[in-house]
């Protein structure tokens, strides 16, 4: 069967000196890193997440609303406050639970065959969230 969705995520991470460092320009080129997926994460039969959400749990994690038969390959999570610290608990199919401090943005791409199965955050703010993987 054919998978319902199709991911893109592209673009690229440029890092170069500042025009502060060299206010008449500067030849370097800096370097360059291409942003993607791998190819299996590039189609999902499911996803979950919200665009905008408020948490107010500082000091107990909450669990984010998750299908118990979705098997996260791609897990994406922003802190939308600027100082905003989040400590993000993914449990793992066979690792089981890791903890995970982020301030701004995780993207994380689960092994093959060690899915995540359920997500929960700890911290006070507005998060933007998405999981996409396959249907147990």
């Amino acid at each position: 069967m054919a998978s319902k969705l199709a991911v893109r995520f592209s673009g690229d991470l440029l890092i170069q000196l500042s025009s502060a460092v060299c206010p008449g320009g500067s030849t370097d080129p800096g370097s360059s890193f291409s942003l993607a997926l791998i190819t299996a994460n590039q189609s999902a039969d499911e996803q979950i997440g919200q665009k905008l959400a408020q948490v107010d749990s500082p000091a107990a994690y909450v669990a984010l609303p998750y299908p118990a038969s979705l098997l996260g390959r791609v897990v994406y999570f922003r802190g939308l406050g600027e100082r905003d610290q989040w400590l993000v608990r993914l449990t793992y199919a066979v690792t089981g639970l890791v903890v995970q401090p982020v301030q701004g943005t995780l993207l994380l791409e689960a092994p093959d065959g060690d899915e995540i199965t359920s997500v929960e955050v700890q911290g006070a703010g507005e998060i933007s969230w998405q999981v996409w993987g396959q249907l147990a």
